[in-house]
């Protein structure tokens, strides 16, 4: 049985990307905690307050600072509870990528 060395290499870059896929379906990036707080504001309400923000508030700080107030009116909405700003941070970080993400 003669194996030839493209085929061991194929299979190897085969057995990594399956470990990769998995890796990532295992080990999400957000905690789980920010996980669920996505969930209960709702993913599409997190995008619309980003795309509102790049669309109607000029400076970057500034869009930052709406957004991560945005997000946490969202959630004292939802929960009646106040969400600190690093988390509220982690979402904006999210948001921005799900934003860019769709609009290509």
């Amino acid at each position: 049985m003669n194996i030839s060395i493209t085929d061991w290499i194929t299979l190897g870059v085969g057995v990594v990307g399956i470990i990769t896929a998995l890796l990532k379906t295992i080990a999400p990036r957000l905690p789980k905690s920010v996980q669920t707080i996505i969930a209960k504001i709702g993913q599409d309400d997190i995008v619309r307050i980003i795309a509102w923000c790049q669309t109607h508030v000029a400076t970057t700080e500034q869009r930052r600072a709406t957004a991560v107030n945005m997000i946490k009116d969202a959630w004292r909405k939802v929960s009646g509870t106040e969400l600190p700003d690093s988390i509220a941070n982690l979402i904006v970080e999210w948001g921005v990528a799900k934003y860019k993400s769709l609009k290509r």
